[in-house]
């Protein structure tokens, strides 16, 4: 059954064929650029949302074929310079539908928060990309520390993807497991922060690098 045949047989029911459901996840950081999955029924290739007053970055809808395709797509949300909910409208066409405070805005927890990378196993000469928020460009890089004292120390200069939520680098041709963190251009530690680590059972409270695998360009990532 095509995604048409199911808005027909809904309205032929008395059914809105048109509905906004859900959206996940619920927060992002003020930065913006948090991928976040509408879903419910109807959505065309014309359909576009905004969070608030601002107009979302971008709607990608499933690929043509998929079993989502109409039921669901994709969206980055924009910076926002309050914190607290907004709500969420959605635009296909003649049709117009809110879900009141539906994204809750939440602050930066600090000044260069990572909070993952896009791949923990990258071939080399490929990109990878720093999620998080508050960070930038200016002034930093990415230094790599490798497992084998032996093997000296690289730092690679980012660039910005999404505003001060994302930027990226470039994997060096260089095999090997990796630590990441960033410093600024004197080598000053930016991330993780300098911290009085106090461990409990739930963890520890200060940052650690992160883990970074670089297989050759041929090898395949498990």
């Amino acid at each position: 059954m095509t995604a048409a045949s199911v808005w027909g047989f809904l309205a032929a029911c008395g059914l809105n064929p048109f509905d906004v459901v859900l959206v996940s996840p619920i927060y992002g950081y003020v930065d913006g650029c948090t991928e976040v999955a509408v879903t419910g029924r109807g959505f065309s290739e014309d359909v576009r949302a905004r969070l608030g007053l601002q107009p979302a970055l971008g709607a990608v809808l499933p690929a043509p074929g998929a079993l989502e395709r109409g039921f669901r797509f994709d969206i980055l949300t924009p910076p926002n310079g309050n914190v607290g909910p907004v709500d969420l409208t959605v635009i296909d066409g003649e049709h117009i539908q809110t879900l009141s405070e539906a994204f809750h805005y939440v602050p930066c927890p600090a000044a260069f928060t990572v909070d993952g990378l896009s791949a923990y196993d990258a071939p080399a000469n490929t990109r990878v990309s720093i999620y998080g928020c508050s960070l930038s460009t200016a002034d930093v890089v990415v230094h790599l520390t490798n497992e084998d004292p032996a093997v000296p120390p690289v730092d690679l200069v980012p660039s910005p993807v999404c505003g001060t939520a994302t930027i990226d680098f470039g994997v060096p041709n260089l095999p090997g497991t990796w630590t990441l963190t960033l410093q600024n251009r004197d080598g000053d530690p930016i991330w993780p922060a300098p911290c009085v680590e106090i461990t409990t059972d739930s963890g520890t409270n200060c940052d650690v690098p992160l883990p970074l695998r670089i297989v050759a360009a041929t090898e395949t990532t498990p």
